[in-house]
């Protein structure tokens, strides 16, 4: 039986309220956090989206949108940012001449190389607070988390 079978509605729900503040204040303490991006001109949403055209070659701005689930408004100042540091641009799309592909350019590259780094290096100082198996298990339940909400 896990914390969310049938039993006290009230405590059940106090619960899950309680397990969601912990989640919020992780990620905002971690977006915050300019340790981890050490760079002042590059927010974590940026990051993030820069990170997805990196991965993904014909995105869009409907199709960052939609990955992120933010206002087509907001997608739009993210990439403004980016294009005004020339870490990406903007290429028509050749199947539908209104629309334009967002491509990284090789400065963006060139700072997530570095920035993934910097991340990189933090994060070892965090797990040197983990044990193997503590560590293990953080990634298992994160994992095992991650499968859940993407049904």
């Amino acid at each position: 039986m896990n914390s969310f079978e049938e039993g006290n509605n009230q405590k059940d729900s106090d619960y899950i309220q309680r397990f969601l503040y912990k989640i919020d204040d992780f990620f905002e303490t971690f977006t915050r956090n300019r340790i981890f991006l050490g760079d002042e001109d590059l927010s974590f949403p940026e990051f993030r989206v820069l990170n997805f055209v990196l991965d993904h070659e014909r995105s869009g701005m409907k199709m960052i949108s939609e990955h992120f689930s933010i206002a087509p408004s907001t997608t739009t100042g993210i990439i403004n940012r980016l294009e005004d540091r020339n870490y990406v641009i903007r290429v028509i799309n050749k199947e539908d001449r209104r629309k334009f592909l967002i491509k990284i350019s090789d400065i963006g590259k060139k700072k997530l190389e570095v920035m993934t780094e910097r991340i990189f290096l933090e994060m070892q100082k965090v797990f040197k607070n983990f044990s193997h198996d503590e560590e293990m298990e953080f990634f298992r339940l994160l994992n095992k988390l991650a499968s859940l909400f993407q049904r």
